[in-house]
C-alpha cells in the first residue's frame, strides 16, 4: 500500500536534501534562498537555518554534525555552520561552476563531485581544502541528478536530454568514462538517490507534467514507477528506512510510505519485506510482477536471499492476546539478533532486538506495543530478520511464527509459508580472444593480416548454480564505441561471440577494446536484490596489423 503525507507547505522551491539520521532531521535547500530543516521527531517541525543563498540547488550534512555543504545554481560551493546558517557567514569552498547541480559528497576522500546544467555540461570533483576542480566528464546533456557507488569507480547520472532518449539516467566508469544507458524516455529526471544499502538500484523523481516517483535498476537496466500523483516538482527522495522516504516537491514536502498495512483480522506473517505472500509462488519463488505490474516493488520469480525481514502482524498479534512469538524455519527456532533504532525526543537511538529464553525455552521476541511501534526505525520493524545464508541455498524452507501469551500458553501460529533459498554466488570469466586459432600475445594484441576476413572469437562463462541471474556482455572499442552486445538470463548465454576483424576495426588501423561481463543474482531480501553475489569480469585486448 502506497501513501503520500504531507509534511510541511508553502516552501520557497524545495529542491535538494540530506538525511541526518542520528537528530532525524532532513537537510533541504529551497530555491528561494534557504537553508531549512525538517524535524521529524518528537513533532515534525520546520525550521529555516539561514538565508540569503543565491539560488541553491543541493545540500549535504557534514558528518562532523556541525555543518553543512551548500551549492548554488550561480556556481558556488559552500560551507557553513548550522548555528550561523546565513549566506553571509559561509565560506566559499569553490567557485566557477555552470549551473550546478546535485552534489555527491565524500569527505573520508576530502572531495565533493557535482554535475552541471548545460547542453554540453561536466561532472567534476572538487577538493574541499584548495577548492581546486578536476573534470572528469565532458558533454553531459542538462545533467541534474549524481551519485556514485561505494567504489567510486562508477557514477550515476541523470540527463534531461534533447535528443532521442529524452530523460535518461546513466551509469559511467569513470576510468575511462564508458556510459552505459540504465533508463530512456523518463520525463524531466531530477535527484538521484541510492534505494537500497546493496546500491542495486536508484529512486529517480520525473517532474511535471508527470511528477511521480521511479524506481531504476541498475544491475539489469529496467525502469518502473513506484509511486505517482505527487505534488508539482519533485527534486529530490531521501530514504528515512526500507518502504518510506521524503520527497521534496517545491512548495511540500511528503512522506512516501509503502509500509503494508497491518488489520486485526490479517495473516499473522503478511509479507517478507515488500514481498505479500500471497505474492509468493508454489515454488517458493517471489513474484510482484505477474499479481500487479503497478506495485511499487517488481521481481518476477526470484528466489530469497541474504537477511530476510519477516513481516509479523503485531496488531492482530496483540488483539488476539499474544505477549512473545517464537519464529521457526523447518521446525527450527531461530535466535536471529537484529538492529534497529527508536525515535527518543529530537534524535534516534541504536536498539538491538535480542530473542529471550522464557521458561527455559530459547527464541521469544516480545509482541510490540502500539507505541512501541510508532518510534521503531523501520516502521513498522520486521518480527525477525532471518539469517537465510544459515539455511541450505538451492532448496525450499518452510515458516511459521508461535504466538504465545504472557503464561507462555500457545495461542495461535501463522500458516506455513514457503520460501526458496538461495544463497549461491554467481561466476564470471572471461578468455583471451582468438584469431584464426590463435590467441592474443603477451603484449595484449592480436595480429591481424591486411584484408583480413577472419573472425575475432571470445569465449565467456556467466554462471548461478540454480540460473538465479541475468548477464550482460559487452566488447567496447576505444572511448567508448559499443561493438558488441548481448544479455539475459544466464540460462541463455551463447559463447563465444564473434566478429570480424574488419567490421571490429572499422576505420582504425590499430584499435583497443575492452570485454565487460557484469552477472547479477535474482536473490532478493524482500528489501533489495543480493548483489553481494554478483560477479564480473573484464580484459583488454588490441588489433593491429602483423
Amino acid at each position: 500500500m502506497t501513501t503520500l503525507t504531507d509534511l510541511a507547505k508553502g516552501l520557497a522551491g524545495a529542491i535538494g536534501s540530506d538525511f541526518r539520521s542520528g537528530s532525524n532531521q532532513l537537510l533541504f535547500v529551497e530555491f528561494g534562498g534557504k537553508l531549512s530543516s525538517l524535524d521529524l521527531s518528537p513533532t515534525v517541525s520546520y525550521t529555516v537555518l539561514g538565508t540569503g543563498y543565491n539560488q541553491p540547488e543541493d545540500v549535504k550534512a557534514s558528518a562532523d554534525g556541525q555543518h553543512a555543504y551548500v551549492i548554488e545554481r550561480t556556481g558556488d560551493l559552500l560551507r557553513v555552520a548550522y548555528a550561523t546558517g546565513n549566506r553571509a557567514s559561509a565560506a566559499i569552498v569553490s567557485s566557477g561552476m555552470t549551473a550546478p547541480q546535485q552534489m555527491f559528497l565524500d569527505e573520508l576522500s576530502n572531495v565533493a563531485y557535482v554535475v552541471e546544467y548545460a547542453p554540453s555540461g561536466r561532472l567534476i570533483r572538487i577538493s574541499l581544502t584548495s577548492g581546486a576542480q578536476t573534470v572528469l566528464l565532458t558533454g553531459l546533456n542538462n545533467a541534474v541528478g549524481l551519485t556514485l557507488d561505494a567504489s567510486r569507480q562508477f557514477a550515476y547520472i541523470s540527463e534531461q536530454t534533447s535528443g532521442p532518449d529524452q530523460g535518461r539516467v546513466s551509469s559511467f566508469r569513470l576510468s575511462d568514462g564508458y556510459r552505459r544507458a540504465l533508463a530512456t524516455g523518463l520525463t524531466n529526471p531530477f535527484m538521484l538517490t541510492w534505494a537500497d544499502a546493496g546500491q542495486t538500484a536508484l529512486f529517480v523523481p520525473e517532474r511535471d507534467p508527470a511528477n511521480r516517483l521511479t524506481r531504476v535498476s541498475v544491475g539489469a537496466p529496467g525502469h518502473h514507477v513506484i509511486a505517482g500523483g505527487l505534488p508539482v516538482r519533485p527534486s529530490s527522495v531521501t530514504v528515512i528506512s526500507p518502504g518510506t522516504l521524503l520527497a521534496c516537491c517545491d512548495q511540500m514536502i511528503d512522506e512516501i510510505s509503502f509500509s503494508p498495512a497491518f488489520e486485526p483480522d490479517g495473516a499473522l506473517v503478511p509479507s517478507i519485506g515488500f514481498i505479500p505472500r500471497g505474492w509468493i509462488t508454489s515454488a517458493g519463488l517471489a513474484d510482484t510482477a505477474s499479481h500487479d505490474p503497478s506495485y511499487f516493488y517488481q521481481v518476477s520469480n526470484v528466489p530469497f536471499g541474504g537477511s530476510l525481514p519477516i513481516m509479523v502482524n503485531y496488531t492482530r498479534a496483540a488483539h488476539d492476546g499474544a505477549s512473545h512469538y517464537r519464529v521457526k524455519v523447518d521446525g527450527h527456532v531461530r535466535t536471529d539478533q537484529f538492529n534497529g533504532a527508536i525515535r527518543s525526543g529530537g534524535s534516534t537511538v541504536p536498539a538491538t532486538i535480542t530473542p529471550q529464553t522464557l521458561g527455559g525455552k530459547p527464541g521469544y521476541y516480545p509482541v510490540l506495543s502500539s507505541t512501541e511501534l510508532a518510534n521503531w526505525i523501520p516502521d513498522p520493524p520486521p518480527g525477525c530478520y532471518l539469517d537465510s545464508t544459515s539455511l541450505a541455498s538451492g532448496q525450499l524452507h518452510t515458516i511459521v511464527v508461535d504466538f504465545v501469551d504472557a503464561s507462555l500458553h500457545h495461542i495461535e501460529s501463522s500458516a506455513p509459508l514457503k520460501i526458496f533459498v538461495d544463497n549461491n554466488p554467481c561466476t564470471a570469466s572471461i578468455g583471451m580472444p582468438t584469431l584464426d586459432g590463435a590467441t592474443a600475445n603477451a603484449c595484449g594484441y592480436l595480429p591481424y593480416a591486411p584484408g583480413s576476413t577472419d573472425q575475432v572469437s571470445i569465449a565467456f562463462t556467466a554462471r548461478q548454480p540454480e540460473d538465479f541471474a541475468t548477464y550482460s556482455f559487452e566488447v567496447i572499442k576505444g572511448a567508448g564505441t559499443l561493438m558488441l552486445s548481448q544479455g539475459g538470463p544466464v540460462s541463455s548465454v551463447s559463447s563465444p561471440v564473434t566478429d570480424s576483424v574488419q567490421n571490429l576495426l572499422g576505420g582504425c588501423l590499430v584499435a583497443a577494446f575492452a570485454a565487460d561481463l557484469y552477472v547479477a543474482a535474482s536473490a532478493n531480501s524482500g528489501w533489495s536484490r543480493q548483489g553481494q553475489y554478483d560477479a564480473s569480469a573484464l580484459i583488454a585486448f588490441a588489433l593491429a596489423p602483423a
